[in-house]
């Protein structure tokens, strides 16, 4: 299974040749519940801060109501359709 620290590491890796060591600090990464911070260190190297909570991240400007699913933001005609619409993608 893959960290969010594995994924993050991986990301510095490919974008170290078109980002810049200022560019890359201070960007913020999401990975399930824990939220990353990179920190560039005086040595040059990135060290990667954690944090954790509850993460709820609004995709879209507008709100959203009772019928519209709020993992893939489909609508639908009833709140049980919206309820099983993303049911199997929940962790």
């Amino acid at each position: 299974m893959t960290t969010g620290v594995a994924r993050i590491e991986q990301w510095i890796e490919e974008n170290s040749r078109s980002l810049t060591g200022e560019e890359m600090s201070d960007t913020i990464f999401i990975f399930k519940d824990s939220v990353y911070t990179l920190k560039k260190t005086d040595a040059g190297a990135f060290d990667v801060v954690q944090s954790s909570g509850k993460v709820v991240v609004f995709r879209n400007e507008q709100e959203t109501d009772d019928f519209t699913c709020k993992i893939c933001g489909g609508h639908h005609d009833n709140r049980i359709e919206t309820i099983r619409c993303c049911m199997d993608r929940h962790d």
